[in-house]
């Protein structure tokens, strides 16, 4: 179902994850994208019996398509965020590193001052 961009920033997660279902559907079945959903009935008045089976039949397809591009696109997004993980806490570890370094240096001098 189509929502309102009101409806789609109300949370930040919702509007990601219907972003990222129709970006990812849009070249699988365009047809099945939230915007075209509520369309559908009106775009497929009068179809045959046959050609109903047929179009469910490819979407069922669709959504086959759908899932093992999702599967992928999470996998290389989970790499991504661990890759970016990784070096943010080697960033902090080294920053940490510095600022314990400035502290003995600190304490050193005050030792030599007393």
């Amino acid at each position: 179902m189509a929502t309102s961009d009101s409806q789609k920033t109300d949370t930040a997660g919702t509007f990601a994850i219907e972003d990222l279902y129709n970006l990812l559907m849009v070249e699988i079945e365009p047809d099945l994208t939230t915007d075209m959903l509520p369309l559908l009935n009106e775009k497929y008045e009068g179809e045959t019996a046959e050609d109903r089976k047929a179009r469910s039949e490819r979407y069922a397809e669709a959504f086959e398509e759908f899932a093992i591009r999702f599967d992928k696109a999470m996998a290389i997004w989970k790499e991504q965020i661990l890759k970016l993980k990784e070096k943010a806490f080697g960033i902090a570890r080294e920053r940490t590193g510095k600022n314990d370094e400035q502290a003995l240096s600190d304490i050193e001098r005050s030792f030599d001052v007393s």
